[in-house]
């Protein structure tokens, strides 16, 4: 490669890694909501605005036609904003507003106008992952109906819907997502297509109607609610109970935009209530990419607002309550699951038998103390499989699933009494669930029933008493029988809490009782049990009362028998039924969930928490550049690199900002020309031309680096990483430096090496940045400072700068 050649391609390098940093400062252009005024001259008909079911649910649940809200936004308002925005996202009706980007300059324009209320920035998504299950138990009622029922929905009891014929017909859902591909072609919604029950469809991102494609997400939910599986010899099972429910299919989400997606969220809910829909679906959420814990209030983020606004004009949000469970710098729900309104469904393991919490299913509460979840329903369930055999399925998990599953039932449970309200819904399918009134953080009121609709099932009428509960001035006694007419399954569940007098809970629990030892179910931090005496015919839960007031209430529910039991109830041990058979009985002290010390165990460790630390490696390569000192031996630059491998901490001060640090060792190594050979004096050799002799000059130096950077995050995309630009200062103390020279003469195969040492100067420093996404980065860096070697009558000059490839190791805490 010629001079000229090199110094080309150098020069395109450069050019190509400014790009890099100007686009990066491009993505950096913030987005705004701007608020308006009024809505004055503007006219809407709501007759014409609105489909013909949303003004019959509307009128169902007592809300106006003519709600200020609904109102168009101005179009002069509209046409005046756009003018000034580099990308104008769209409008919202329900809160007046516009999103947008655009320069600082031009949102000071904007800020001026006498129309513009208010103007927000906006600050800156669950792996889903495909399992093998066993094979399931099957319900005896199965042989009775006509159609096979998946385990997914025979934990919600959809026997009884099936044997009275109801699958949400006549009910609308929405269901939000990031694509839909292959429903208009999978074997699983072969009866949606045949029947017209797709009623319509929006790209909100793309601004069109097709969504029949990008994120497979949209396909495996919809299957939940509504799939039908044919197997090779004809035999159908229902995935999902709402199979005869029409639907309103809204892409709202792509991989690259997440500070759009909220307001997409938004206008998706407006474009749901326009077209008459009676459920949304959102397996959709937003966490600690974006918000801080504290946020979870109901309250806060745009989504919960909008969720609330939708429940108030009839419309039931069913969300999930999000995977972060076994996340340790999160842990709890996302946005808009917190939202007061919202039907919020966590996950449990895929058993009829069993109740466990799956491990990854979000805790409650919200941020200032309500119940959350609300119901939960299986957390691993079969789908339709899109982009491969359109007639295949899969197995996936998260509470992705566990949410379109209820909305299948919540339009059966609709289907049952379609006067209901959102509310009124919402309250019946958690007075359905299995658990309920016993609550907690884990399961909420536990899982849906059919059963309770179809035979209005009252279940606070069951006085068969299976436990009696007592205390001492240090302990809660719980008494556990097995009622006559009860029969003993495995396992035994015993559910019970501690409840505060503002009624969040303090502790909670779950205990199998047939176990030989007391056993936690939730996997929670420093569980620990005790088991004292033997068993004999029955069993004494034991609690201890350190920590506890009278003012508190046990709230215990076992064998579908519930009871509240107040602290300062005067009750003893003595006055039990069973104080008699005490020394018969096996005394269980079980772990406790320690609500405010889970809260306490919440890592601050994480890469979007407030501390964070990784190692990385890195490479690099010197280019040469215009005002570069003059080097009497130049250096050979496609053969010269630096390798670095480090530690990084970064302190994150906000969502979009942090501070950080990296302590790195590196070895740099240099490529001299070959006429840099007089450093050490050697021999004149007779007979040879100076074209025979093959002269390798190479200089290594060892380097401690340390850099001090500000991060601006720029797309927060995963839990392990974003899209960033760093910016910063570095110093650099070269602690060791070797110089070696080799002389081969090739004719006479003689070869000669000698090595030296420079004297140089040890210290140098520069300004440093970097553009990445997630572990991957590419950087820039260029030393300010004096770094040569003037010993001899020649100078030697080191490279300014370099650019570079880095590689992080993706660390979840």
């Amino acid at each position: 490669m010629n001079n000229f050649s090199l110094r080309t391609s150098k020069k395109k390098l450069f050019i190509i890694l400014v790009m890099c940093f100007i686009s990066a400062y491009s993505f950096c252009q913030n987005y705004y909501y701007v608020s308006f005024t009024d809505k004055n001259n503007v006219e809407f008909n709501p007759y014409q605005y609105f489909d013909k079911k949303a003004i019959e649910r509307r009128l169902m649940n007592n809300v106006s036609l003519f709600d200020y809200v609904d109102m168009p936004v101005n179009q002069n308002y509209i046409n005046q904003i756009e003018v000034l925005s580099s990308d104008y996202v769209g409008e919202s009706r329900w809160f007046n507003m516009v999103m947008i980007s655009a320069s600082n300059e031009n949102i000071e324009i904007i800020r001026n106008f006498p129309f513009v209320k208010n103007i927000e920035i906006v600050s800156e998504k669950n792996n889903l992952l495909p399992t093998n299950i066993r094979e399931n138990q099957t319900s005896e009622i199965l042989e009775e109906v006509k159609i096979r029922l998946s385990p997914q929905i025979l934990r919600m009891g959809a026997e009884y819907f099936e044997d009275k014929k109801i699958d949400g017909k006549g009910i609308r859902i929405a269901v939000f997502d990031g694509g839909f591909p292959d429903v208009e072609k999978h074997e699983a919604f072969k009866h949606l297509r045949d029947n017209n029950q797709i009623i319509k469809t929006w790209n909100f991102p793309g601004k069109k109607e097709n969504v029949y494609g990008w994120d497979s997400h949209g396909t495996e939910v919809l299957s939940c609610i509504a799939g039908i599986k044919t197997d090779t010899v004809g035999n159908q099972t229902k995935l999902g109970m709402a199979t005869g429910a029409e639907f309103l299919l809204a892409r709202t989400e792509i991989n690259s935009e997440p500070r759009k997606e909220e307001f997409w969220w938004l206008q998706a809910v407006e474009w749901a209530d326009k077209n008459g829909a009676d459920i949304i679906n959102s397996s959709l959420g937003y966490g600690i990419q974006r918000y801080n814990y504290s946020d979870m209030d109901g309250k806060t983020s745009l989504v919960a607002r909008a969720a609330n606004l939708a429940a108030s004009k009839g419309i039931l949000v069913c969300n999930a309550a999000g995977n972060e469970g076994s996340t340790k710098n999160w842990m709890k729900i996302i946005t808009p699951a917190d939202a007061d309104s919202v039907l919020t469904v966590g996950g449990i393991q895929a058993s009829l038998t069993n109740y466990k919490k799956i491990y990854f299913s979000s805790y409650g509460p919200t941020a200032d103390g309500r119940l959350k979840p609300n119901v939960v329903a299986f957390g691993h369930a079969e789908v339709a499989k899109p982009k491969r055999n359109p007639n295949s399925y899969t197995y996936v998990d998260g509470t992705s699933f566990s949410s379109p599953l209820t909305a299948g039932f919540a339009a059966c449970a609709l289907q049952t009494n379609p006067k209901l309200t959102a509310m009124q819904l919402k309250q019946e399918i958690e007075k359905s669930a299995d658990l309920y009134p016993y609550f907690d953080y884990a399961l909420g009121y536990g899982v849906p029933q059919a059963k309770y609709f179809v035979n209005k099932e009252n279940k606070n009428d069951n006085h068969n008493k299976s436990f009696e509960i007592s205390q001492s001035d240090e302990k809660i006694q719980i008494y556990l029988v097995s009622p006559k007419d009860t029969i003993v399954k495995s396992p035994q569940l015993l559910f019970f809490n501690i409840q505060n007098e503002n009624g969040t809970l303090s502790n909670y629990s779950q205990i199998d009782v047939n176990l030989s030892y007391a056993k936690n179910l939730y996997p929670v931090l420093d569980a620990t049990y005790n088991e004292i005496h033997s068993y004999s015919n029955g069993k004494i839960i034991e609690i201890s009362k350190k920590g506890l007031n009278e003012n508190q209430i046990l709230n215990v529910f076992y064998q579908n028998y519930y009871e509240s039991y107040h602290l300062n109830s005067e009750k003893t041990v003595s006055d039990t039924t069973f104080s008699k058979n005490i020394k018969d009985y096996r005394i269980i002290i079980p772990p406790i969930v320690d609500v405010k010390k889970q809260e306490k165990n919440i890592s601050k460790w994480g890469y979007n928490a407030k501390h964070y630390m990784t190692g990385y490696v890195a490479y690099s390569m010197f280019i040469p550049i215009l005002f570069e000192e003059k080097n009497d031996f130049p250096f050979i630059y496609q053969k010269s690199y630096d390798f670095d491998f480090g530690i990084r901490y970064k302190y994150n001060i906000c969502k979009w900002y942090a501070l950080g640090a990296n302590l790195e060792f590196g070895i740099s190594k240099y490529s001299l020309e070959k006429d840099f050979i007089d450093l050490y004096p050697i021999m004149f050799f007779p007979g040879y031309r100076y074209s025979d002799i093959d002269i390798k000059n190479k200089l290594i130096l060892n380097n401690f680096n340390l850099e001090f950077f500000q991060r601006f995050s720029i797309l927060n995309c995963c839990s392990i990483g974003s899209m960033y630009l760093d910016l910063g200062i570095y110093g650099t103390v070269t602690v060791a430096n070797k110089f070696r020279q080799k002389i081969y003469l090739e004719a006479d195969d003689i070869k000669i090496e000698k090595t030296g040492r420079l004297n140089m100067e040890k210290l140098s420093y520069g300004v440093k940045a970097r553009f990445g996404y997630s572990f991957v980065a590419v950087y820039g860096q260029f030393r300010l400072s004096k770094n040569d070697n003037e010993n001899y009558s020649y100078h030697v000059s080191f490279p300014r700068f370099s650019v570079g490839v880095e590689l992080s190791i993706p660390i979840r805490y």
